[in-house]
């Protein structure tokens, strides 16, 4: 799935050839081949890879995968359902970016809200992108925790 800049999402299933020929910058191969392996039961190293020769990064980190440029993000499995509630929430971000509205809470106070509600000057597509996938992974993790809690 590819996520433009404004929020739009374009879902396509694109053989391995065109995923290469869409890429603007040539990725070096050994990042390639973390993209695209075949096994996703294979345990892997969480990993942040800014590559500013290609001016992407790639996010590899819990259930996440994805390969952001400046413009666009491409999404890795976004049929699994804690993809798509991922999707949506960066989707949410990026159509209200810009409009300062009055941020929904749940009833809890969490810096990720008050950092977001006192932004003052304008974040980076790339920045968004980030803070979605981090903020996701964490509160994946104290979903957890809150299970296994005593």
């Amino acid at each position: 799935m590819e996520i433009g800049k404004n929020g739009e999402n374009i879902t396509t299933n694109v053989s391995t050839e065109e995923l290469l020929r869409s890429i603007p910058k040539k990725l070096p191969l050994r990042d390639l081949r973390m993209l695209l392996r075949a096994s996703k039961n294979v345990h892997r190293i969480p990993a942040l890879l800014p590559r500013p020769s290609s001016d992407c990064y790639i996010f590899d980190i819990e259930h996440i995968r994805l390969l952001c440029y400046s413009d666009k993000c491409l999404v890795f499995d976004p049929e699994r359902n804690i993809m798509k509630n991922f999707i949506a929430e960066i989707n949410e971000d990026l159509r209200d970016h810009g409009n300062h509205k009055q941020l929904k809470s749940n009833g809890s106070c969490s810096i990720t809200h008050f950092y977001k509600s006192s932004i003052l000057q304008d974040s980076d597509f790339e920045h968004i992108i980030l803070e979605n996938a981090l903020s996701n992974v964490v509160q994946k993790f104290k979903r957890h925790l809150e299970i296994i809690k005593p």
